[in-house]
């Protein structure tokens, strides 16, 4: 039987002291030129979602001066108190990609979801989730592992210091042909694009094996790795919704 598996390493990783001074991600700096080539209208809304303590949505604020409204959602109660005292001007929810119900509340012209989706087993329904929010014009931004064979990838990984350890989830990895395939079927007027992402710097191991760190190999100076052995290739798709469905 496959196990269901949990996400257990979040809250250690963002509530930990010292993250606070770490300088942005450089997906971050993607991100945002991203949007910004987008040119979207002043006054513009932003969603994140599952924004953790809400590290991208300072970013945003501080690099997109023509937004006026952020918010972001997340899981975990935890990770949405921290966010509230780091970033106190924007408003942030409890909420999951997988309830449909938040989504149909706000229409939003920018909708970013960096890191994951790769915990779900399906991506249909955070997807919709995703369009059923974004008003006309608006994009459709999701950072994660995606490959490009033709092949879908479910993952369960477990801790070895002991056979009782809980099964984790967390590194699935999706084809990209699964997304467009997804946004071909959505019944709205899309069109997106592909954009890699490479780390351009040497990460360290640390002591948590599946922390990402990078090794050099024939094609990339520095491929991510993780510690279940698995090469990890980030992506962006940026989805623009140029007309909802009738």
């Amino acid at each position: 039987m496959f196990p269901d598996g949990k996400r257990i390493a979040d809250e250690a990783v963002y509530l930990d002291k010292n993250r606070s001074s770490l300088e942005p991600k450089e997906a971050f700096k993607l991100l945002g030129n991203l949007i910004r080539k987008a040119q979207h209208t002043k006054s513009a809304s932003l969603l994140d979602v599952g924004c953790a303590t809400g590290e991208l949505l300072l970013y945003f604020k501080n690099n997109l001066p023509g937004f006026n409204y952020f918010e972001g959602i997340d899981v975990l109660n935890t990770l949405i108190n921290q966010a509230r005292k780091q970033v106190p001007d924007v408003e942030f929810r409890i909420g999951s990609a997988l309830d449909t119900k938040y989504f149909l509340q706000r229409r939003f012209d920018v909708v970013v979801c960096c890191g994951t989706v790769q915990i779900f087993d399906d991506l249909r329904l955070p997807l919709e989730n995703f369009l059923s929010c974004a008003r006309k014009n608006a994009s459709i931004l999701i950072c994660s592992p995606f490959n490009e064979e033709p092949i879908d990838v479910i993952t369960r990984y477990r801790r070895s210091e002991s056979a009782a350890s809980d099964w984790e989830l967390g590194w699935n990895i999706f084809s990209c042909k699964t997304v467009d395939y997804i946004l071909e079927q959505s019944g709205y007027n899309l069109s997106w694009s592909w954009h890699p992402f490479d780390m351009p710097f040497a990460i360290p191991k640390r002591n948590d094996p599946m922390r990402t760190w990078t090794i050099k190999t024939e094609e990339k100076p520095f491929q991510t790795i993780n510690g279940a052995s698995q090469l990890i290739n980030m992506k962006v798709v940026h989805i623009r919704v140029n007309g909802l469905p009738e």
